[in-house]
């Protein structure tokens, strides 16, 4: 599909109006569309209509499904059946398939479970292991009385497949349009789910079931977790004390003898022979660590109040350690002994829950891609406005693809689907939505970033991916870091993700391309010479660093800066005379006059600075003089022109005198947004600059390896700080210098319904 330059998608704005009992249907295909952009219509109408405030049934199942499959410590990723393809009126929907590739419906056994029929699915349900089957399935026994358990094989339960079914008819009946029976929506019942809607209480037994296996398998990882953390935390204390070959349980045991365990710092226990009068403050040393000496005291009952202080004064700083037998390296041993029996039994569960998750994963995911798409159906539903015997549904939707949604929806009975052109409709204002080709489409963040166009207004992204790829690639003229840095950006957008990674390709090969131009590769000047020599050149074409070719860049930067804003008023004049605008596109400083009056202060200046032959009188009275006063006058020569009434200034001295001060500024604006410009070709000779200083550097070190690590280095860092000064400077030019004469981006962005942004 060709793109029109500078264009914007045209919209078409649909009415859609139909008996209460279709709204579901109708809901769900504008949904599957993909296409439909719904706008409030309550908003616009009154009397009879009333807002939709029922709560979403669907959305609290979606959660507990998504919560559950969280806590396997997976991220629950699924395509909905909006991303697999589904349209209205292109075929039907795609069957989802389980794991093994067996296509799920009605007839298909879950697991090992057997056949079943249609109206068997609440029963199947049913049929599905308990948590109490699948813990005993791990190994655990059941409690007393609860008779004797079959093991379970994890990877044939299948808990999800039966929901998946019902989910997979629901959401049929949905599109196709017949009737569901579904309860009202009510107060919640335990689970906050409406109680009287058959089949979302399939889904909350089934679920439950799920939560509950979870809940009793999370508890025991939580258990098993507590014990490794006890052992560990318990051999990680005795073993300062494992030299100390005395049982300690007979010394806790003694009824007249206090035991203290601890440590003190190594100068403290080094003093406690100074004690020695008292016959009870002895330290038992056992290791040292950490600048601390680790040991215990002992002393009778009677005297360890005193024996405490004196060790307190000694900062020794005691440590509960956990109850043993025996020594603290028998203790030691079984304590390992206990962690490595507890780390397997630990192991063996996350095993067996992972064996879990793989079975399910895929049919939990189906289920959650069906009741994303009707929890999102049902949230479409408020987007429209309830009468007692019907609804009415308004939205956007592109050209191209609106007729195919009106005859989806009028193969529904009981709804009626009218297209207006935007201009036909004043309640609503469009929405933009984007179309450029394959190199611009990745600038269309950066002109988001500023604001989206209007509808009525160019797409400027076409502009922007020319002048920001040109910008960069002059600022940033090298062959070999212009690649590198091409390489980064494919890596972040492959990979990454990351949107800025296409822009940052476009980019670096336009560095590359200049580079080539001014023989510069990872800051070395004159590697090229021979290439531009066979290729019947003298040298390199622009040689940076001379004299000339500095005035030459700089006075090239200014000339760019000079056309971008001839092109920038242009642009804006042309938007303006087809918003039938004309008193602004004439009289405006980036309108008609203003563009004259910068012509001719462009070719005044020239004859000034240049000396070139231009006919001065014409250029002051035709091109200077008479813009001006033209823009000194214009908005009361635009209000005559457009044949307003109210064309007279109230206060002519007042805005006589206001228009004198927006003149000089007008001026100001043009020769400050020209010169900006210089910083084009500053950034070449900076670059330049710089890498000279790394080369400098890496001959004084004598080359080498030593040079080569200073070169590396200085790449390293030129790339990161000058693409990111060079990013933000083309990205300032285009905001400040371009962006200011003809572009408002106070649009609002076109985000049909289901769409993953919905910021």
């Amino acid at each position: 599909m060709k793109h029109r330059v500078m264009s914007i998608t045209k919209m078409k704005f649909v009415s859609i109006s139909g008996t209460a009992s279709t709204l579901d249907a109708v809901t769900m295909r504008c949904l599957l569309s993909g296409s439909f952009q719904p706008e409030t219509a309550i908003g616009s109408l009154s009397g009879r209509y009333y807002r939709i405030n029922e709560d979403n049934p669907y959305a609290a199942y979606l959660s507990r499904i998504t919560e559950a499959v969280k806590s396997s410590g997976r991220e629950p990723v699924y395509e909905t059946m909006l991303a697999q393809g589904t349209r209205p009126g292109k075929g039907k929907q795609k069957p989802s398939y389980s794991k093994a590739g067996q296509k799920n419906n009605a007839h298909y056994a879950a697991g090992n479970l057997g056949p079943f029929e249609e109206g068997e699915i609440g029963s199947l349900v049913d049929k599905l292991p308990s948590s109490e089957d699948v813990l005993h399935s791990f190994g655990w026994q059941p409690e007393e009385g609860a008779g004797s358990l079959q093991p379970v094989e994890l990877d044939k339960l299948r808990y999800f497949e039966a929901l998946d079914i019902e989910t997979e008819k629901l959401w049929r009946a949905k599109f196709t349009g017949m009737q569901v029976t579904e309860a009202p929506a009510e107060k919640p019942s335990g689970e906050g789910q409406p109680a009287a809607d058959p089949l979302l209480q399939k889904y909350d037994r089934c679920i439950k079931k799920v939560e509950k296996l979870i809940t009793a398998l999370r508890e025991e990882q939580a258990k098993l977790q507590a014990e490794l953390d006890r052992c560990k935390d318990s051999i990680e204390q005795l073993r300062h004390f494992e030299s100390l070959d005395v049982d300690v349980s007979a010394l806790w045991s003694a009824k007249f003898l206090k035991l203290r365990f601890g440590r003190m710092p190594i100068a403290s226990a080094n003093e406690v022979d100074a004690y020695n009068k008292n016959p009870y403050v002895e330290f038992f040393r056992c290791s040292e660590e950490g600048g601390y000496a680790w040991g215990m005291y002992v002393a009778p009952a009677s005297e360890i109040d005193e024996v405490d202080r004196i060790f307190a004064a000694l900062f020794f700083e005691r440590l509960r350690i956990p109850d043993i037998t025996g020594s603290p390296k028998d203790a030691i041993k079984r304590l390992r002994e206990e962690y490595e029996a507890t780390k397997a039994k630990a192991d063996e569960l996350n095993k067996k829950l992972k064996l879990f998750w793989d079975a399910e994963y895929e049919s939990c995911m189906s289920v959650c891609a069906k009741l994303h798409m009707l929890a999102e159906a049902f949230n479409l539903r408020r987007a429209a406005a309830r009468a007692k015997d019907g609804y009415l549904l308004f939205g956007w939707v592109p050209e191209k693809e609106a007729q195919s949604l009106s005859d989806s929806l009028h193969e529904l009975r009981g709804v009626e689907v009218k297209l207006d052109n935007p201009g036909q409709v004043e309640r609503f204002t469009p929405p933009t939505k984007l179309k450029n080709s394959w190199f611009a489409r990745p600038y269309e963040f950066l002109v988001s970033m500023f604001g989206m166009p209007c509808y009525d207004e160019i797409d400027p992204t076409p502009l922007v991916a020319i002048t920001y790829t040109l910008f960069f690639g002059i600022m940033f003229a090298d062959l070999g870091q212009g690649l590198v840095l091409a390489l980064v950006g494919y890596i972040m957008g492959k990979y990454m993700k990351n949107r800025l990674g296409p822009i940052l390709v476009r980019c670096g090969i336009s560095g590359a391309l200049f580079g080539l131009l001014v023989g510069s590769v990872f800051g070395y000047e004159h590697l090229l010479d021979g290439l531009y020599r066979k290729l019947g050149f003298d040298g390199k074409p622009i040689e940076v660093m001379e004299s000339g070719s500095i005035m030459l860049i700089l006075g090239s930067a200014i000339g760019l800066g000079v056309v971008l804003l001839i092109v920038a008023m242009a642009l804006n004049i042309y938007i303006l005379m087809r918003k039938a605008e004309y008193g602004p596109a004439l009289f405006s400083t980036n309108g008609l006059a203003g563009l004259v009056l910068y012509l001719g202060l462009i070719l005044l200046v020239l004859g000034l600075v240049i000396d070139i032959p231009v006919p001065t009188p014409v250029i002051m009275w035709a091109m200077i003089i008479l813009p001006a006063v033209l823009i000194w006058l214009g908005e009361p020569l635009g209000r005559l022109v457009e044949r307003r009434r109210d064309w007279m200034p109230e206060k002519w001295g007042e805005f006589l005198l206001q228009g004198i001060f927006e003149m000089f500024e007008s001026i100001l604006s043009y020769m400050t947004n020209t010169v900006s410009f210089v910083r084009v070709g500053a950034f070449v000779l900076v670059h330049a600059g710089m890498m000279m200083v790394f080369t400098t550097i890496a001959e004084m070190v004598g080359g080498g390896f030593a040079g080569a690590v200073v070169m590396i280095f200085g790449n390293l860092l030129v790339i990161a700080l000058e693409g990111l000064l060079v990013g933000v400077q083309s990205m300032r030019l285009e905001y400040y210098e371009l962006f200011s004469r003809f572009y408002s981006g106070s649009g609002r962005e076109f985000k049909p319904a289901g769409s993953a942004d919905k910021d």
